[in-house]
């Protein structure tokens, strides 16, 4: 015998909470069946398109919560027909189809809400059948393919950084070389401003490449290449007018395929969590503005360089934004906007181990299209790791 009401769920369910059940239940009513759901905004609103399986229907389009309550023993008529339904449950016409073909014409026509539809499903069977629409998008999250679990590791792991100071200020720092853009930006800057400004200085391309191995083997400092192959291509002296429209059809060129889907959903994701964004890369800030400008992030800290009134030189202003130095200028742009790091989270996104000390100032490390050592220590550290190309 059963001691009615139930309640039931599903293994692969990693995100349910409490609060998920007790929304639920108090939703639930006093009739023989309920089920709960998520309709497809609520989801939006939080998370960047995830694929998820939706039925469609008048009143929108809904994700299964998996979530049941059975109140009276009438419900195990909806459990019997269940059992021949299940491989069904994913189109909105077949699953319907089993309570009668009016129904499923009506489902598949979407002439009938999702609410209604169930409270018919239950009359066809002689209950009372009732869904539940979940405001939270987390209750429709489960876990049935590798996307899944990568979501659904990223979502615990920011419940767990989160909770630790409910009300620390939220931010979010975000490379951009590799994580955010498919290719390394800075050369290709040059060149596209050379091609626009004085083609023939890319007969100086030789040395260009003799300047990166130079680097590449140790004999110069990576500050000391950048400043090198900016004065062989692009010159010195270019007028800030110019060298600001520049960037901004550089920008506007790598909008049209040079950055991640996934990466400037994330941006628009985190955005919309209320965490303040910022772009964290060894760029140069004469371009790297106008990049951040176009995925929408207002506070940019780059590598600066130096100028002669309205004129850009060819060398670099203070540290090369870079390893160990982009940490301090990121914790110099905190104190000089008066945040306090003690009472903040920071959630920090990268490709590339050379980040390593940002990555252990952080709070919550995303590895980001991982470099091979990258990969390796954040598995050995238990650092979420995530694949945007």
């Amino acid at each position: 015998d059963v001691a009615w009401p139930v309640f039931v769920t599903t293994a692969d369910h990693p995100l349910l909470t409490p609060d998920m059940i007790e929304t639920f239940l108090s939703s639930a009513g006093e009739g023989d069946l309920s089920l709960g759901a998520v309709e497809r905004s609520a989801m939006f609103a939080r998370y960047a398109a995830p694929r998820r399986t939706w039925l469609k229907f008048a009143d929108g389009a809904y994700s299964g919560a998996n979530l049941f309550a059975f109140r009276t023993a009438r419900s195990t008529a909806a459990l019997r027909l269940w059992a021949s339904a299940e491989q069904d449950r994913k189109q909105a016409f077949r699953l319907f189809l089993h309570f009668g073909p009016v129904l499923a014409v009506r489902a598949i026509t979407r002439s009938i809400g999702f609410g209604d539809a169930i409270a018919a499903a239950g009359r066809r069977l002689g209950l009372v059948a009732r869904l539940v629409v979940l405001d939270d998008p987390d209750a429709a999250i489960d876990v049935d393919k590798p996307s899944d679990h990568e979501l659904a590791e990223e979502i615990l792991a920011r419940r767990k950084a989160e909770a630790v100071r409910p009300d620390a200020i939220r931010i979010s720092v975000f490379d951009l070389d590799r994580t955010i853009t498919r290719r390394p930006t800075y050369t290709a800057f040059l060149v596209y401003a050379t091609l626009r400004r004085n083609p023939m200085r890319l007969l100086l391309a030789p040395v260009v490449i003799a300047c990166m191995l130079a680097y590449l083997t140790g004999l110069i400092s990576r500050r000391r290449v950048k400043e090198l192959e900016h004065a062989l291509l692009l010159g010195s002296g270019v007028p800030r007018r110019r060298i600001e429209a520049l960037a901004d059809r550089f920008a506007g060129k790598l909008a049209r395929g040079g950055f991640y889907p996934a990466a400037t959903a994330r941006i628009a994701q985190e955005q919309a969590e209320g965490r303040r964004v910022m772009l964290a890369s060894a760029a140069n800030a004469f371009y790297c503005d106008a990049i951040a400008r176009r995925i929408g992030i207002d506070e940019v800290i780059a590598t600066e360089s130096s100028w002669n009134g309205d004129s850009l030189l060819a060398r670099i202003d203070g540290e090369n934004c870079y390893g160990g130095a982009k940490q301090a200028m990121l914790g110099a742009y905190l104190d000089r906007h008066h945040v306090d790091r003690n009472g903040s989270h920071i959630r920090f996104f990268s490709d590339h181990a050379s980040d390593l000390p940002t990555f252990e100032w952080a709070d919550e490390p995303v590895a980001v299209n991982a470099s091979p050592r990258l990969a390796k220590l954040a598995a050995g550290r238990g650092w979420l790791s995530l694949d945007w190309r």
